[in-house]
């Protein structure tokens, strides 16, 4: 079943949705809220955004975040101080 889910993510990312859509969603919640249906659509969201990371199919802003976390321990550009450079002082 798991590898049906993830064939079925990859043929959905790129061809029926757009990576900028899958990216641009929010996870706010609203259309499982309003879905008459009670589709959850945040759990498809995150499984195809999952499945674009495993590709490195990702916004630049993503890729740079994940890039200061790896190397920094921290999100936040700028700063070349590791999370806990303030323990030495």
């Amino acid at each position: 079943m798991n590898r049906l889910r993830k064939n079925i993510n990859v043929t959905l990312a790129g061809k029926v949705i757009l990576e900028d859509e899958i990216w641009a969603c929010t996870t706010c919640g609203a259309c499982d809220t309003t879905c008459p249906v009670w589709v959850k659509h945040i759990d498809k969201i995150v499984d195809l955004r999952r499945n674009l990371v495993e590709q490195s199919i990702l916004p630049e802003t993503a890729k740079a975040t994940l890039q200061s976390i790896e190397r920094r321990g921290h999100p936040w550009r700028g700063t070349t101080l590791n999370r806990t450079d303030w323990q030495k002082a």
